[in-house]
């Protein structure tokens, strides 16, 4: 039997639907699975492989302060980068030293040019300090100099990171953290101004909070090892530092509810009883995260991967000119509009491959994209137009897109447990480097929280959408806010999976477009990852119905009123008895199973994947 495998995820559930149990299968899951295949993740063209951890750190010191690069101070002059001189000496004490380079022409430092040397490059590549974001942009630079050999690829990017532990271990730049160090990322004045954090403006007091915890981590010693494994991403995300040796500040509750009260104290200080107490909401949460919700993420991409199951490309071109617009709002939304068919508004333009240095000159502009959403394929199928250019070594697309549109949040939900439901909420950037800037004191009168800052001419207008503003004293350079008792929802990846579902719920009262709802479903995504656009526009492809009795989907019929939109527990039950039968099979559908087959079509071409292998078909 061949296994003909579409996906398999990160856990492996998906891989617990097939038996493996011919060598023709064990080829596949090699060609389709195999890590040393596979260079990309399914949902975005981000490298499966990068430096990480040590290694990152490691790179992260070999090539910062390239901007002090002293040329009338070279240490050497070297005709490539391959002519480096390598000695633990110069690690230790000359890393930051100057390095001119004949071949390109180009001063760097050494450590810079020694990190280019190690990744296998003849002459300089990469000029930006290596932290995590910039962790993808090594992968690919050593990919293309490895003329893109997937095998190579994976063996220099191993000998890499041993060079990078090595260089850790033996010199003096291997990281090590004193109490000391931690504890002096607070300074007096700070610390006096955390304990002044509103307990009855909730809005205000995070936005203080998060303002007081970015002084902290700006004002520290930028030489010192945790400023270091801090801003590399080897170590600790901003909210892990300020809970360990800044301070927890709000939490939220099992409701995810953010609690009045700050914590104003850290991990490293220790808590005091009432500061315990006060944290066990966040406890539960956490706990409730795990327990409850992640089951309902876990079946939510069940329920995606069966109900997108039936859109498999089958055809190069339906030939439809039908598509959605969408504007496109940022370098992120940007790559996942790339290798999709676009449009120009107003353009006499043919359909043409959308890349991403075009997408991020349209950034802010409209477009139109050819999308699942319209496709003209028939028997809810999709052409390979409609998806876009991406490649994929499998036409079972809905799967993928199924399997990548919830694995994500699965896995932050998972994450929450570490950081005991700290609150996340929405908050304006100016408004935080504002008061970041310029907030001197913080005092609690008759009900009142008065602000005292540095400069009020500087101030942004969107302050006064904070609950509770009151008004402006330039006299006594003061900003003044009432108490406020709204209560607001935590906006962690919890509050995200609950928004998702509300989107995808059964409505017979459709009020908005498909792409408005595929605009805010996109908008949702992005404060979680870049996933292909296409995978978010195919959960939309088969979801409304213009005429739900005799089953007519508004892609084949766009210019009808929608009736109805299903429900995502409805989608697969709707397409076929038997996709629902094995969706959600239960004592009372299984007792008629013989009713079921007796009305069954049996038609392969309009079979998904899982009645197929279910029907031995494949």
């Amino acid at each position: 039997m061949k296994l003909t495998i579409s996906y398999v995820n990160n856990s492996g559930d998906t891989m617990a639907l097939y038996g493996i149990h011919s060598e023709e299968a064990l080829n596949e899951i090699e060609e389709k699975i195999f890590l040393q295949n596979r260079i990309h993740y399914e949902q975005n063209k981000n490298f499966l492989a990068i430096v990480r951890h040590e290694a990152l750190f490691a790179a992260y010191v070999l090539t910062i302060n390239q901007e002090k690069i002293n040329k009338n101070n070279v240490l050497f002059k070297i005709n490539k980068i391959t002519d480096l001189p390598e000695d633990i000496d110069l690690f230790n004490n000359n890393l930051y030293d100057t390095v001119y380079i004949k071949y390109s022409n180009k001063y760097t430092t050494y450590g810079n040019c020694l990190f280019n040397k190690w990744c296998g490059f003849d002459h300089l590549i990469l000029e930006k300090a290596i932290n995590k974001k910039e962790s993808n942009n090594v992968s690919r630079w050593i990919y293309r100099n490895q003329n893109r050999n997937k095998i190579n690829f994976y063996k220099q990017l191993n000998k890499l990171e041993k060079l990078l532990f090595s260089f850790i271990s033996i010199t003096s730049h291997c990281p090590s953290i004193s109490i000391t160090d931690m504890i002096q990322l607070v300074d007096e004045k700070t610390e006096m101004l955390f304990k002044k954090l509103p307990k009855n403006n909730i809005m205000l007091g995070y936005y203080l909070n998060e303002a007081l915890v970015d002084r902290c981590i700006e004002n520290y010693d930028h030489n010192s090892i945790l400023f270091k494994l801090y801003t590399s991403g080897s170590r600790f995300n901003k909210t892990q530092l300020s809970r360990s040796c800044i301070n927890i500040g709000f939490i939220s509750n099992d409701k995810n509810i953010v609690v009045k009260k700050p914590i104003n104290t850290n991990l490293l200080k220790g808590l005091t009883e009432d500061d315990f107490f006060a944290g066990s909401p966040a406890t539960r949460k956490s706990i409730s995260d795990k327990s409850f919700v992640v089951p309902q993420s876990g079946y939510l991409e069940r329920t995606m991967v069966m109900s997108l199951s039936i859109l498999e490309i089958v055809e190069e071109d339906c030939g439809t000119n039908n598509c959605i617009e969408t504007v496109i709002s940022s370098k992120n939304h940007a790559k996942t509009l790339s290798d999709k068919y676009y449009k120009l508004p107003g353009s006499n333009m043919d359909w043409e491959v959308l890349d991403y240095q075009t997408a991020k000159k349209l950034i802010n502009k409209k477009i139109y994209l050819r999308s699942p959403i319209t496709c003209q394929t028939p028997n809810l199928r999709m052409c390979k137009k409609c998806f876009g250019e991406r490649e994929f070594k499998t036409n079972y697309l809905g799967i993928v897109a199924g399997s990548n549109l919830v694995e994500r949040l699965t896995q932050l939900i998972l994450r929450t447990f570490h950081t005991s439901a700290s609150a996340e909420l929405t908050i304006n950037k100016d408004i935080k480097n504002y008061f970041q800037n310029n907030l001197i004191d913080i005092n609690h009168i008759n009900n009142k929280y008065i602000l005292k800052v540095l400069d009020l001419k500087k101030i942004p207008e969107e302050i006064q959408s904070i609950p509770g503003y009151e008004n402006i004293n330039i006299d006594q350079n003061e900003i003044i806010f009432n108490e406020s008792s709204k209560t607001i929802e935590n906006k962690d990846t919890v509050g995200l999976l609950q928004d998702i579902k509300l989107i995808l719920k059964k409505s017979f009262n459709v009020d908005k477009h498909p792409q408005e709802y595929y605009n805010e479903f996109m908008r949702a995504m992005l404060t979680v990852g870049t996933i292909y656009s296409s995978f978010v526009e195919m959960l939309f492809a088969n979801i409304f119905l213009v005429d739900e009795e005799n089953r007519k989907f508004w892609r084949y019929y766009p210019d009808q009123s929608i009736q109805v939109k299903l429900g995502d527990k409805d989608i697969a039950k709707y397409i076929s008895k038997l996709l629902g039968l094995l969706y959600e099979p239960n004592k009372r559908s299984i007792e008629k199973i013989e009713e079921t087959f007796k009305d069954l079509e049996f038609d392969p071409k309009k079979h998904t994947i899982y009645e197929k292998l279910w029907l031995n078909q494949l």
